[in-house]
């Protein structure tokens, strides 16, 4: 009784907390690198789309709306 509850509950529950936190080293790892980059990529899409964004709206992007009372 006390061996199936070993090896079917308390084995297989840490090795799952072993593989989490080995995950979780490898991201908080990852992080400052993905965190650059992704600023990095923020940075050029903005500068190619500011040009795009100075433009005045045109009429054709709006829709009509009646009022309901």
């Amino acid at each position: 009784m006390v061996y199936r509850f070993v090896f079917e509950l308390v084995l297989p529950i840490s090795k799952k907390v072993g593989e989490i936190k080995k995950t979780m080293a490898s991201m908080q790892q990852q992080q400052p690198y993905q965190q650059t980059n992704s600023n990095f990529q923020q940075q050029h899409t903005q500068q190619q789309s500011a040009p795009n964004n100075t433009s005045t709206p045109k009429k054709a992007d709006y829709i009509d709306f009646e009022e309901i009372k």
